[in-house]
C-alpha cells in the first residue's frame, strides 16, 4: 500500500516541460490569482465601503453588513460545486469563465441603490461567483504537483491573499478619492479580472496525467471520498467546527477592523494604512507556517499561531493607541495568514487526494459561512451594546476552544511519501 502510495505521488509531481512547465510557475500563478482571491476581495475589503456606502444610501451599518452574510452564504453554496466540477473536469475549463462572471458581479455593485432587496441580491450574486476565486482550484493543483514540499508551496501561493489584503484597501482608498465608491466597485471588478483571469490562463495548469486519472475515475488516486470523509473521521468535523470558529473570530475582527478605527478617530486612509499591515502580516504567516508545515506536525502548528490573535484581540480590548492597534493588526493578520495554509495541507494529509476539491470545497463552504458571520456579530454587538467589548470577548473563547480541538486532530492518514519531491 505504500509503495502504491508512494507511485501514485510520484506521478503527480511532473518534470518540468514547455515554457511554463516548471511546477513552481502554477506556484507564482496562484500568488497573483489569490490577491484577488475572495477573501481579499470580498470579506477584508467590505470594511472599506461600509462607511461611504451606508452614508451615500441612506442605510444602517447592520443592514450593510448582512449583505456580507448572504454574500458568505451565497459562496458557500456554490464552493463544493465549483469544487466537484474541478474535479470532474480539471481546474482552467471551470475557473476561467467563472472568474470573469465574478469580476463583473462585483463591477455591478457600483450600481446599488437604496434598496435592500437589490442591495442583497447584488451580494449574493458576487459571493456565488466568488466560490471560484477561493483556494479550491489552486490547491487542488499544488498538491497534484507537490508532495514533500506541499506546505511550503501552499503557504507560498495563500500569501497572495495577504498581498491582496495589503494592496486593496489602499488601492480602493485612492479609488474613492477619486471616483467615489461606485468607481471603486468598478475598479475592483477590473482588478479582478487582470489579477486573476490572466495569471490561471498562463501559469495554473492541471499537471500532466490528470486528463488520464478524471478518464479512469478518481479511485486511481489515494484518498476517502467524501462520504467517507464526512461520515467516518473524526478530523473532518474538527476542521469544519474549529477552523469555522477561529475564521469568525479573526475575520470578524478584521473584516471590521477599519470601521472599529474610524470611531476611534481614525481617517479612512490611516484605518487603510492599518488594515495593509494586517495584510503584510498573512503574507509572513503564510509563508511561515508553510514552511512549519513541511517540518512539523501540523496540528501543533495550528494549537501555536491560532494563540496570536488571541493576544491581538486583548490589544484592541485595552483601547490603547500608539503603536497598539498596529500590533493588534499583525497578530490577527498572522493568524488568518495561518487558516488557508492549515486547511489545504491537512485536508490532502487526513483526506487524500482522492477528492480533494471537493472534500475542501465542502470545509471551505462551511469556512466562508463563519467569515461572514464574525463581521455581523461585530455590527450587532456596537448597534444593541454600543460597544465591540463583548463580541470581542466571545471571539477570545471561541480561539480557546479551537487551540483545544486541534489537538485531538491525531496523525495523518496520508503523510508524506519520501521518495518524492
Amino acid at each position: 500500500m505504500t509503495s502504491l502510495h508512494n507511485d501514485l505521488i510520484a506521478d503527480t509531481v511532473p518534470s518540468a516541460t514547455g515554457l511554463f512547465g516548471n511546477r513552481w510557475w502554477v506556484v507564482f500563478g496562484s500568488v497573483l490569482g489569490m490577491i484577488a482571491g475572495q477573501g481579499a476581495t470580498t470579506i477584508f475589503i467590505f470594511g472599506t465601503f461600509v462607511g461611504p456606502v451606508t452614508s451615500d444610501l441612506g442605510i444602517s451599518q447592520s443592514s450593510f453588513s448582512a449583505a456580507l452574510l448572504i454574500l458568505t452564504i451565497a459562496a458557500a453554496v456554490v464552493t463544493p460545486w465549483t469544487g466537484h466540477m474541478m474535479d470532474k473536469y480539471g481546474v482552467r475549463p471551470v475557473m476561467l469563465p467563472l472568474i470573469t462572471l465574478f469580476a463583473v458581479a462585483t463591477a455591478a455593485l457600483a450600481f446599488m441603490q437604496p434598496s435592500l432587496p437589490l442591495i442583497y441580491a447584488l451580494f449574493a450574486a458576487q459571493g456565488a461567483f466568488s466560490a471560484i476565486q477561493a483556494p479550491t482550484g489552486y490547491v487542488k493543483v499544488i498538491s497534484r504537483r507537490f508532495d514533500r514540499q506541499r506546505g511550503l508551496a501552499c503557504g507560498l501561493a495563500m500569501a497572495g491573499v495577504g498581498l491582496g489584503v495589503a494592496l486593496l484597501p489602499q488601492y480602493v482608498a485612492v479609488l474613492m478619492t477619486h471616483y467615489g465608491w461606485r468607481g471603486a466597485y468598478l475598479g475592483l471588478g477590473a482588478f479582478i479580472f487582470v489579477l486573476a483571469f490572466i495569471p490561471v490562463a498562463l501559469f495554473v495548469r492541471d499537471a500532466p496525467g490528470t486528463q488520464t486519472t478524471q478518464q479512469h475515475g478518481a479511485e486511481a488516486l489515494p484518498g476517502l471520498t467524501v462520504a467517507q470523509a464526512i461520515m467516518g473521521t473524526r478530523q473532518f468535523w474538527l476542521l469544519v467546527v474549529g477552523l469555522s470558529l477561529a475564521v469568525m473570530a479573526i475575520n470578524g475582527v478584521l473584516a471590521q477592523l477599519v470601521v472599529m478605527l474610524m470611531k476611534r478617530g481614525f481617517s479612512i486612509q490611516a484605518a487603510a494604512t492599518v488594515m495593509s499591515i494586517a495584510g503584510l502580516a498573512m503574507i509572513v504567516g503564510r509563508v511561515l507556517v508553510g514552511y512549519c508545515l513541511d517540518k512539523y506536525h501540523g496540528p501543533y502548528v495550528a494549537m501555536a499561531v491560532f494563540s496570536f490573535p488571541v493576544l491581538g484581540i486583548l490589544l484592541l480590548l485595552s483601547g490603547a493607541g500608539g503603536p497598539v492597534p498596529y500590533m493588534a493588526a499583525i497578530l490577527c493578520g498572522l493568524g488568518i495568514g495561518a487558516e488557508l495554509d492549515l486547511m489545504g495541507f491537512l485536508v490532502s494529509r487526513y483526506f487524500g487526494l482522492r477528492a480533494i476539491g471537493t472534500i475542501y470545497g465542502v470545509l471551505f463552504a462551511i469556512f466562508v459561512i463563519g467569515s461572514g458571520v464574525g463581521p455581523y456579530l461585530v455590527s450587532l454587538s456596537f448597534e444593541y451594546a454600543q460597544s465591540y467589548t463583548p463580541v470581542l470577548e466571545g471571539f477570545i473563547v471561541a480561539l480557546l476552544v479551537v487551540i483545544v480541538m486541534m489537538a485531538f486532530l491525531g496523525k495523518y492518514r496520508y503523510p508524506v511519501a519520501h521518495a518524492s519531491n
